[in-house]
């Protein structure tokens, strides 16, 4: 019982890291989206001094998901 426990516990933090990770993920873009708008909008109207966007990236993280090793090939024998 403890031990599923543990497991359960340990599975809803990676959950709620997954999720919060997508959470700003989605924000970053959509601030992104908000800035080209805005630039593309001041752009139309003839502001000429407005300052190119900058593709923000979120800095690499390490995976969570375990490393796995490719599929050894299978040979065929030759049957005598």
């Amino acid at each position: 019982m403890l031990i599923e426990h543990i497991h359960r516990a340990k599975n809803e933090r990676l959950r709620e890291k997954l999720l919060a990770d997508q959470q700003e993920a989605r924000r970053l873009k959509n601030k992104q989206l908000r800035m080209a708008r805005l630039a593309r909008r001041a752009a139309k109207d003839g502001m000429v001094d407005v300052a190119p966007i900058k593709k923000v990236t979120k800095p690499a993280t390490k995976s969570n998901k375990p490393a796995t090793k490719p599929a050894a090939k299978k040979t065929q024998r030759a049957r005598k």
